[in-house]
């Protein structure tokens, strides 16, 4: 409950970069560093602890992957807007 609050910023953050290319840089760093933060928690001992014995870190990194695409696909189309 509390993560979808916090997406609420996101989509505050990228309505803003839709309209203007200076903020897509930011939002493009954010999404990122989100990637990064996520992967940093799946590998944490803290995630280890809350799970059941035997359960699986699986789902967890398939979310942070499918956010890494998508921030990786942000970043190229950014990186290629910024070009033009």
């Amino acid at each position: 409950m509390i993560i979808s609050f916090a997406v609420l910023a996101y989509v505050g953050l990228f309505y803003l970069a839709s309209r203007s290319r200076e903020a897509s840089v930011v939002a493009c760093l954010a999404i990122v560093l989100t990637a990064i933060g996520l992967a940093a928690v799946n590998l944490s001992d803290d995630l280890r602890r809350v799970l059941e014995p035997g359960q699986s870190t699986w789902p967890y990194w398939l979310q942070t992957g499918l956010i890494a695409a998508y921030s990786a696909t942000l970043v190229i189309l950014t990186w290629r807007d910024h070009r033009a």
